[in-house]
């Protein structure tokens, strides 16, 4: 029973991820200190966990991973088009990246899956890490879509341990871990700046 709950909850949360951050930016129309590479690391990433999911039966992971992959590319497409780059090697990374991580998940073994994905998983909120820092302005960047990654993680990682879905289990702390360092920098940058223009 509470695998099933884990399991749901878990996906429900992750299936909204990327609203805040999308909301944020068509409220505000400001992408200021969002990566772009991020936002094409999690569009092929979670498709890479909805053929996972999918050829494992899991719905739970199938569902939200593809929710996710599609409220994904909108942020991704308003990045591109505010730093005026040409969609064609933005869509071949992340096609190439997506083949990548599936064909593993389909030649070899959950185990090697989950140390293989949690790869662009943790380059994607390094990258973010880097581009928050190198930004003179954070505010483009919601912090409810940063802790809302930590929370997600957290309950993968919860429904991973008690459905003792592996690829989960290696891939689920590296990366909470690392959006929590993300979460917590943000908010310092975002303090930092409003101190010093006050």
């Amino acid at each position: 029973m509470w695998v099933i709950v884990m399991g749901w909850l878990a996906g429900l949360v992750g299936s909204l991820l990327a609203v805040p951050q999308l909301v944020r930016i068509l409220r505000t129309r400001e992408t200021a200190g969002l990566s772009l590479l991020s936002w094409q690391i999690t569009v092929a990433v979670c498709a890479s966990w909805a053929i996972h999911g999918a050829r494992g039966g899991m719905v739970n992971m199938l569902l939200p991973n593809t929710v996710l992959a599609c409220v994904s590319v909108p942020v991704m497409v308003l990045i591109q088009r505010a730093r005026r780059l040409p969609a064609g090697p933005v869509w071949a990374t992340v096609c190439g990246l997506a083949a990548v991580c599936i064909a593993v998940d389909l030649f070899t073994t959950p185990v090697i899956f989950g140390v293989v994905i949690v790869i662009p998983q943790s380059v994607a909120a390094l990258t973010q890490l880097r581009d928050m820092h190198r930004s003179d302005d954070v505010s483009g960047i919601s912090p409810v879509f940063l802790l809302q990654n930590v929370v997600v993680q957290s309950l993968w990682l919860i429904w991973g341990s008690l459905a003792g879905e592996v690829s989960v289990i290696i891939a689920a702390p590296l990366t909470g871990a690392l959006w929590a360092v993300n979460a917590v920098y943000r908010q310092f940058r975002y303090a930092r700046t409003r101190t010093m223009t006050a």
